[in-house]
């Protein structure tokens, strides 16, 4: 019940959005769907204070046939600070359905150009026993014609 509760309060107030402010997609495979979207927005125009949010669902169509890996979600909320067009820092709360909430921190470094964008960001949990992640993505969107643009990434995350 508290995880229902939690997925619907992240879900709700990812919908009070008006326009689509970041990637969300969907992922139909033959083992599992896989959901991810990242959203973040300034708290008003031109602020160097907002918000970010991160979510990412594996549902698996059979749990007994995946060596017994269950279903994953995985959720970021954060409130942000830009430092400068290349930094800024996040803190907020790390939800997993394996760790549960954890308060976390971090940075993001972002390089944005005419027709390539890649951003790093390294975060760790405020607790005893803190877990620590890189996150670190690549888009490249070079014009194809006048009217065509090619859509590249690549995304990893440590652990």
């Amino acid at each position: 019940m508290k995880h229902a509760f939690t997925l619907s309060l992240f879900v709700f107030l990812s919908a009070k959005m008006l326009a689509q402010i970041g990637p969300a997609e969907l992922m139909v495979g033959d083992r599992y769907i896989h959901y991810q979207h990242s959203v973040s927005n300034s708290i008003k125009t031109n602020s160097k204070i907002g918000w970010q949010h991160i979510a990412t669902l594996i549902k698996r169509y059979n749990t007994n046939t995946e060596n017994g890996l269950p279903d994953e979600l995985m959720n970021q909320v954060y409130l942000t600070a830009t430092i400068n067009s290349f930094m800024g820092i996040k803190g907020g709360l790390f939800y997993t359905n394996v760790g549960g909430f954890k308060p976390s921190i971090g940075l993001q470094f972002m390089v944005r150009k005419k027709s390539w964008m890649a951003i790093a960001s390294p975060r760790i949990d405020i607790a005893r026993n803190a877990a620590y992640e890189m996150f670190a993505v690549a888009e490249f969107t070079p014009s194809l014609s006048r009217n065509t643009r090619l859509y590249a990434r690549l995304q990893a995350m440590s652990n």
